[in-house]
């Protein structure tokens, strides 16, 4: 991830292309993120891409996350059976190994 900017008490970061909920590693327009508590959630910046949707899981940024964490909205979609949500799956598609690309971004 990549930092944009932040203070002693609120820290934004840009996603690199993947979703941190599934681990879809070819978002056009990732979400942003900022620490709190440990923990990396969703948040709005003034002028960003908003209300983008994973092709893969589903979750769209900034709606689905915004009373859910990404873990949460991960078991979900975990729970569900791993189902793609639109367009056409890549060849040879993995979600477990697609999880993997999770490592990238929380490490």
């Amino acid at each position: 991830m990549k930092y944009l900017y932040g203070s002693a008490h609120s820290l934004l970061f840009i996603m690199k292309s993947i979703c941190p909920v599934c681990g879809y590693d070819q978002l056009s327009n990732p979400p942003l993120a900022k620490l709190v508590n440990g923990k990396l959630i969703y948040s709005y910046l003034e002028g960003a891409h908003q209300f983008d949707i994973c092709p893969c899981c589903g979750i769209e940024f900034g709606n689905e996350d915004f009373e859910k964490t990404w873990e949460e909205l991960r078991v979900e979609w975990i729970e569900s059976g791993f189902s793609w949500h639109y367009g056409t799956k890549p060849n040879n598609w993995n979600p477990k190994k697609q999880l993997n690309n999770l490592k990238k971004i929380y490490h």
